[in-house]
């Protein structure tokens, strides 16, 4: 089993993308609501 650091990166990175694009999908249902 090789462990590389780029792959930890890479799955940090995909964990980042994924939790920022949560954030903004409840930001628009929260702009959404108060419209």
């Amino acid at each position: 089993m090789p462990s590389e650091p780029r792959s930890k990166k890479h799955y940090v990175r995909l964990g980042i993308t994924s939790l920022g694009r949560n954030y903004t999908r409840d930001y628009q249902e929260l702009l959404e609501a108060f419209r």
